[in-house]
């Protein structure tokens, strides 16, 4: 196993987002979108260090709660806050309200903070804010911006465990040089996925089995939280039912009706999938049945766990497509070839990606395109 290094917080692309809109002078009050547990509370308090001062209000506990009262006076918020935390509030101050979903004035106050107090650095987060917008309450229409937060990336998890050079060998892509070990850190990536806490376990204690636990206490958090996420008693269980069953079929085709072995019907399923998809506990993807999407330019991904040059499907798509490259993602060091179509004769170039490299997919096509 590779050495790894121990790090008390590792760096999320997230920051630099942050730090970026800190210094936009048309800022807004941030709201940060994600799961539970993929890291939003911990990145703030990492950017908080940017600050010379800063305030953490958690409204799951009562006493900070009980700062946002029953009526929106933002000017006696504030000095509330000042006088409970015991801080002189000013424009070099970030205030990070967590769990801002307890609190309809809490919500509705961000209005306020935007227009009274624009040099205010705020940020908001819950955990289940998709759930209760809409319900609960409403964020004030173009007061806030939205930042959606996910679990680690490859090149975030290759910086946490301490391996920024090979990072960077891939950035500057000559990950050719060493890609037998960038293909085991890979696998290594797939094995543990990207929530911090299981990364971060691993560090650690190096052992993969330790993570064992954290995905339990996890999936037993979303499993208790089924009653927040669903939007009537009924779609409970078919949530239930995706959490538990539907982990095995990621990257599957799938139909809604009778999902996973139930009798559930394909319209209760696919209203539980939009759900947790609004969650962002999960993510569906829809085919498209033309090769051709109004004025976009579609590009043909194949995913091959091994070297395969016969590429049926493929072969199939740029033969009625107008546009002359394609992407396979494979095992194998980066490559580009102008391909033979035996279907037409048509030529077009295909780009043979491996899979650490998929993080740079977007500006390789811009290179070839």
């Amino acid at each position: 196993m590779p050495q790894i290094m121990i790090m008390s917080m590792f760096y999320r692309n997230c920051l630099q987002y942050l730090r970026l809109w800190r210094n936009r002078e048309d800022r807004k009050p941030l709201i940060l979108r994600g799961a539970r547990q993929v890291g939003k509370t911990t990145v703030v308090n990492e950017f908080a260090k940017d600050f010379e001062q800063y305030v953490y209000l958690n409204l799951e506990k009562e006493e900070d709660k009980r700062l946002f009262n029953n009526e929106i006076d933002i000017e006696r918020t504030l000095q509330a806050i000042s006088y409970t935390k015991r801080i002189q509030i000013s424009g070099s101050t970030l205030i990070f309200i967590d769990e801002i979903q307890n609190s309809s004035i809490a919500v509705q106050s961000l209005r306020y903070l935007y227009e009274e107090h624009p040099k205010l650095c705020v940020i908001a987060a819950g955990s289940l804010l998709e759930s209760y917008a809409g319900r609960n309450f409403s964020f004030p229409v173009g007061r806030v911006e939205y930042y959606a937060m996910r679990p680690c990336t490859f090149y975030e998890y290759l910086s946490a465990i301490g391996e920024e050079a090979d990072k960077q060998a891939i950035l500057e892509q000559k990950g050719h040089l060493i890609h037998n070990r960038l293909m085991h850190h890979f696998q290594m990536f797939t094995l543990l996925g990207g929530m911090p806490e299981v990364i971060k376990r691993y560090i650690d204690t190096g052992n993969l089995r330790s993570t064992e636990s954290v995905y339990r206490s996890l999936l037993t958090a979303y499993q208790d939280d089924v009653e927040k996420y669903a939007q009537n008693k009924s779609q409970i269980p078919v949530i239930r039912h995706i959490l538990q069953y539907g982990w095995s079929q990621a990257g599957e085709v799938i139909t809604y009706e009778r999902f996973a072995g139930t009798k559930y019907k394909s319209r209760e399923v696919g209203e539980a999938f939009l759900t947790l998809q609004k969650s962002m506990l999960l993510e569906t993807v829809y085919p498209s049945p033309s090769v051709a999407l109004y004025e976009s330019k579609i590009i043909p991904i194949e995913v091959k766990s091994c070297v395969n040059a016969r590429l049926k499907s493929l072969q199939q798509f740029m033969a009625l497509s107008q546009y002359d490259i394609a992407v396979r993602i494979w095992s194998k060091p980066f490559e580009v070839n102008d391909i033979v179509n035996p279907l037409n004769g048509k030529v077009y170039r295909l780009l043979n990606i491996p899979f650490y490299m998929v993080g740079m997919l977007d500006e390789l096509l811009n290179i070839y395109i």
